[in-house]
C-alpha cells in the first residue's frame, strides 16, 4: 500500500514506519508538504494529524490537517480511497471530518498496521475508561458514531488482530464468532 501521513511528531514517524513494514509510506509534516503529494501522486491511504509545528488544540487553519482536509474537499478528484484522522484533538477531527466526511477517527493509528485493521467498517473514536481495560494490554479501543458523535457501539483490536465487540453483560466478545 502507498500511504500519505501529515505528522509533525517525529516519534510517530518511527512507530508509523515499524508497524507498516512492507508498505510505501510518504510522511509529510506541514500541510503544504501534504497538499503538493496529494497533487502529484496517487495513494491507497491518507492520515491527517490537525496540530502541526508543535502546537496543541489550535483552532482550524492553514497551518493545520484542517487545509488538506479543506484542499481535498476543493479537489475530490485527488482524494485516496481510504483517509483516516488520526489527530487527538477532537475539535479538529469534527472540523476535518465535516470536510471528509468518508474519513475514519484514528487517534492511535500510529501504534498499529493499518493491514491488520478493518478497513471502512468502523468509525473510530476515544475509548469509555469504565468499558475498556488499560492500554497497557496492547490493545487499541475505539467507538462507532452516531449522527450525533456519541458512540453506539465500542470495539478493541487485540496485537493478534482479533477485533472485539462490547456487549453489557457479557463483556469483550468476537461478534464474527458469533
Amino acid at each position: 500500500m502507498r500511504i500519505l501521513i501529515l505528522e509533525d511528531n517525529v516519534g510517530r514517524h518511527k512507530e508509523f514506519r515499524q508497524n507498516n513494514i512492507g508498505h510505501l509510506l510518504t510522511i509529510t509534516e506541514t500541510p503544504e508538504e501534504c497538499i503538493k503529494q496529494l497533487a502529484t501522486e496517487a495513494f491507497d491511504w491518507l492520515l491527517l494529524d490537525h496540530d502541526l509545528y508543535g502546537q496543541h488544540y489550535v483552532p482550524p487553519g492553514k497551518n493545520t490537517g484542517w487545509a488538506v482536509a479543506k484542499w481535498l474537499s476543493d479537489h475530490p478528484d485527488r482524494k485516496p480511497p481510504k483517509i483516516g484522522l488520526h489527530t487527538l484533538h477532537n475539535r479538529g477531527a469534527i472540523a476535518m471530518r465535516q470536510l471528509l466526511p468518508e474519513a475514519l477517527d484514528m487517534p492511535s493509528a500510529w501504534s498499529f498496521a493499518l493491514d491488520a485493521y478493518p478497513h471502512g467498517s468502523f468509525i473510530l473514536g476515544q475509548p469509555q475508561p469504565e468499558r475498556c481495560k488499560a492500554y497497557a494490554d496492547g490493545c487499541h479501543y475505539w467507538g462507532r458514531l452516531g449522527e450525533d458523535h456519541e458512540a453506539i457501539c465500542w470495539y478493541r483490536i487485540c496485537k493478534c488482530g482479533v477485533v472485539e465487540e462490547w456487549e453489557p453483560g457479557r463483556g469483550w466478545v468476537n461478534p464474527i464468532a458469533k
